[in-house]
C-alpha cells in the first residue's frame, strides 16, 4: 500500500465509524450545530455523545434540548446555565434536575470543582479544590497570599500573610502567624500566631501554641517564633521556644521550653524538658539531660548518661562522657568509646585537664642531657613515644627543662643548656637548684637521708609566708614578711596543729592525737565565797602562772590577804579566776596540791578541787588526820596583814 493509499484509508476512517451511530449519515464535509445559543459539548470518549453543555441561559432553554436525540443523550450529562446554576440529565434521559454539588463554575478569581477533580486516570482531590494563591483541600481556610494542600491543612480564619501548609491539618490553628513553613500531617497543628518557622515532618512540633501578643514583626522576643524543625515527632512536646534547630526523628521529643538549641539526630536530646543554648549533634546524644543549659555533645550518644540540670560540659566522640546517669557542670569529655576519656577536664571552679596517655606538643628532643643546636624552638614533650620515656619542656633559646630516664642514667636537669642543675643521680645530686648564692639540696641513700637548705642570710627581710630558710644549721619558718616572726611555725587556722596519730596508743582509749593549742601566762587568783562577801578581800598575789597545752591547763600561786572583811559572806571558800573554764560535770573536776598554807584564823586548808564547767576552787580540811574532808568557809580567815598564806598547783582539762 503507499502513501497515498494510506493517507486515503485514514480520511475514511473516522466517517465510517460515524455512520455507526443511529439517526446519523454520512457526509462529506464539515458538520456544525445550527442552533446559536448553545454549545453541545462532546468529552465522553464513546462515539463522541453526551457531554458538559454550557451557554445556555435557562431551563426552558435546556428543557428544549429534549428534542436532541436520544442516541447523543446519557445519564448523568452534565449542563451548567450562564447564572452559573448545574443540571443533570436523569436516567429517563429526559429529565434535568439541580445538581447540589455544584455551586459556581464563572470566570472569576477562584475555581471550584466539588466532585472529583481528575487528570488522566488520577483522582486529584475527592473534596474542594481551590486555587487563590493555592489553596486545595477541605476546609483549607481563607488567607490570601498563603498556599494551603490537604484537608483541613491551615483551617480557621487564618488571617497571617506568606504561610505554606501542606499535609492534613497542618497548621490547623494557625491564625496571626506569619511566615511559616509547615510540611507533613499534623505539622504544628495547634500553632496560632506564631512565625518565621519551617516543620517538616508529621506530627513535628506538634504541641507548639504559643506566640508574640504583637503579630507580624519578626523581632520576637516570646514564644515559639524562628525554629526549623525536621523530622517525625521532633520537637514534639515544644509549648514555647525560639531560634532553635532540630533534625531528626523524636530529636528533642519532651521539650516544653527551650531557645537556642541545635539538635541533629535520631533522640537527640530526648528527655530535655527545659534549657536553652545546647547543641548535641549525634544519634541519642545527651538523651537524658533534662533541664541543663549550655552544653556540647558530638559523637554518636555522647553525653548520653548526662542527666538531670547538668550544665556547661563538653562532649566529643563517640559515647564519650559518663557512662552511668551523672549530674555534673563544667566538665570536659574526649574520647572514641565508653569508659575512661583520652582527655577530661573541668572548666572550673579550678580549671584542669588530665591526658589518658602521651602528650607531645610541637616535637620531640634529642635524647641525651644537653640539648643540641636543632632542639631550638618551643615544644613539651610528656612521656614520648621514645625509649628514653623523659619528660622535656624547651623555650625559646637554649633553657630547657628534662626529667626521666634515657635507658642508661638517670639525665634530668632544669636549667640553661650546660646543664647547671640537676635532679637525679647524675653528678650524685639527686636535687640541686644553683642560682648564686642561692641553694637547695636534698641527698639520700638507703642509709641516710639529709636535707641542706642555704636560701637566706641570718636577718632576712621581705619574706613571704611559708618559707624555710637554714641559720646556721638551724631551721627556722619564715611566717609572713614582719622578720620579728623569724623562727616560728605558725598556725593560721584554729583546730589545726600536731598530729600524732602515727605513734602508738596507750592501752587506754584514744580521742584524739592532735596537739591543737600551747599558751602560757599568769592569772589572777582572788579568795571569795560561794556567796561573796560586801567587800571583795583585798589579795596580795605574790605569784600566779599557768600553762596550756592542747586541752590540758597546770596553774601555780603564792598569795595571802592585806585586807579582810568578811560581811555578806557566806558559803564554801573559793578561790576564783582560773584562766580557762574547767570542763563540764564530770571531766572538769580536779584535785589542787597545797605546799603551803599559813596564818590563817580558823582551819588550816589541806586541799581542794577544781570546780568542773567554772573557773574556781574550792577549799577543803580535815577535823583530824583521818577524818573526811569538809568545806571552808569565811570563818576560817584571819583578818590580820599578811594572812592566810596559800602555796598551791592544781591541773585541769578544758572542753
Amino acid at each position: 500500500m503507499n502513501v497515498n493509499n494510506m493517507r486515503y484509508l485514514l480520511l475514511l476512517l473516522p466517517l465510517t465509524l460515524l455512520a455507526q451511530i443511529p439517526g446519523t449519515f454520512r457526509v462529506t464535509g464539515p458538520v456544525a450545530p445550527t442552533a446559536t445559543n448553545s454549545n453541545y459539548g462532546a468529552s465522553i470518549p464513546v462515539y463522541n455523545y453526551g457531554g458538559l453543555l454550557t451557554g445556555l441561559g435557562s431551563l426552558s432553554e435546556l428543557q428544549n434540548l429534549n428534542i436532541y436525540p436520544l442516541a447523543r443523550r446519557h445519564a448523568g450529562q452534565m449542563a451548567v446555565l450562564t447564572n452559573g446554576v448545574a443540571y443533570q440529565l436523569g436516567s429517563d434521559l429526559t429529565t434535568w434536575t439541580t445538581y447540589a454539588g455544584w455551586t459556581n463554575f464563572q470566570t472569576v478569581n477562584n475555581f471550584t470543582v466539588k466532585t472529583n477533580l481528575t487528570v488522566g486516570n488520577t483522582i486529584v482531590s475527592t473534596n474542594e479544590a481551590v486555587f487563590d494563591g493555592v489553596n486545595i483541600g477541605q476546609g483549607a481556610g481563607n488567607a490570601a497570599g498563603s498556599t494551603r494542600v490537604g484537608k483541613n491543612a491551615m483551617n480557621g480564619s487564618a488571617t497571617g500573610t506568606g504561610n505554606t501548609a501542606i499535609g492534613e491539618q497542618a497548621g490547623l490553628s494557625l491564625t496571626t502567624g506569619i511566615s511559616n513553613t509547615l510540611i507533613g500531617n499534623n505539622a504544628a497543628p495547634f500553632l496560632t500566631s506564631s512565625g518565621a518557622n519551617v516543620v517538616v515532618g508529621k506530627d513535628a512540633l506538634f504541641y507548639a501554641t504559643f506566640g508574640d501578643t504583637v503579630p507580624g514583626t519578626f523581632g520576637y522576643t516570646n514564644g515559639t517564633h524562628n525554629n526549623i524543625v525536621l523530622g517525625v515527632n521532633a520537637y514534639y512536646n515544644l509549648i514555647k521556644g525560639r531560634n532553635n534547630f532540630a533534625a531528626g526523628t523524636f530529636a528533642g521529643y519532651n521539650v516544653t521550653n527551650g531557645s537556642f538549641n541545635v539538635l541533629l539526630g535520631t533522640h537527640s536530646m530526648n528527655d530535655l524538658i527545659l534549657g536553652d543554648s545546647n547543641t548535641a549533634l549525634g544519634e541519642s546524644t545527651l538523651w537524658k539531660n533534662q533541664t541543663g543549659d549550655r552544653n556540647t555533645a558530638v559523637g554518636h550518644q555522647a553525653g548520653y548518661y548526662s542527666t538531670g540540670d547538668s550544665g556547661d560540659n563538653v562532649y566529643l566522640g563517640y559515647n564519650a562522657g559518663p557512662t552511668s546517669l551523672t549530674t555534673e557542670y563544667n566538665k570536659l569529655y574526649i574520647n572514641n568509646a565508653s569508659g575512661d576519656p583520652l582527655i577530661f577536664g573541668e572548666f572550673a571552679p579550678v580549671p584542669y585537664l588530665k591526658f589518658k596517655g602521651r602528650v607531645g606538643i610541637g616535637g620531640l628532643p634529642t635524647v641525651g642531657t644537653a640539648l643540641q643546636s636543632t632542639d631550638l624552638g618551643q615544644w613539651i614533650n610528656i612521656n614520648p613515644a621514645t625509649a628514653d620515656g623523659q619528660i622535656h619542656v624547651l623555650n625559646t633559646g637554649t633553657a630547657y627543662s628534662t626529667m626521666g630516664y634515657n635507658g642508661t642514667t638517670n639525665v634530668n636537669a632544669w636549667g640553661a643548656a650546660s646543664g647547671v642543675s640537676y635532679y637525679g643521680n647524675a653528678q650524685a645530686k639527686p636535687i640541686e637548684f644553683v642560682d648564686g648564692s642561692w641553694r637547695m639540696r636534698i641527698i639520700g641513700t638507703a642509709t641516710n637521708t639529709y636535707v641542706n637548705i642555704n636560701v637566706l642570710p641570718t636577718s632576712p627581710t621581705g619574706l613571704t609566708s611559708g618559707v624555710l630558710w637554714s641559720d646556721s644549721g638551724t631551721i627556722k619558718a619564715a611566717p609572713a614578711t614582719n622578720t620579728s616572726s623569724i623562727g616560728n611555725f605558725v598556725v593560721s587556722t584554729s583546730g589545726r596543729g600536731v598530729d600524732f596519730s602515727a605513734t602508738a596508743n596507750g592501752s587506754g582509749t584514744m580521742t584524739s592525737e592532735l596537739l591543737t593549742d600551747y599558751e602560757e601566762g599568769t592569772w589572777n587568783p582572788q579568795y571569795t565565797n560561794l556567796t561573796p562577801p560586801t567587800t571583795p578581800y583585798t589579795m596580795d598575789v605574790l605569784s600566779a602562772q599557768y600553762v596550756k597545752v592542747g586541752k590540758k591547763v597546770t596553774v601555780n600561786a603564792w598569795i595571802r590577804t592585806s585586807s579582810v572583811n568578811t560581811a555578806g559572806a557566806a558559803g564554801a571558800l573559793r578561790i576564783s579566776g582560773l584562766p580557762y573554764a574547767a570542763a563540764v560535770y564530770p571531766n572538769g573536776y580536779a584535785a589542787i596540791s597545797i605546799a603551803v598554807a599559813r596564818t590563817w584564823g580558823g582551819d588550816y586548808p589541806s586541799g581542794g578541787y577544781v570546780v568542773g564547767g567554772s573557773q574556781v576552787i574550792t577549799l577543803e580540811y580535815r577535823t583530824t588526820s583521818n577524818g573526811a574532808t569538809t568545806d571552808m568557809d569565811s570563818g576560817d580567815l584571819s583578818t590580820s596583814a599578811s594572812g592566810n598564806t596559800l602555796v598551791f598547783t592544781a591541773t585541769y582539762f578544758t572542753d
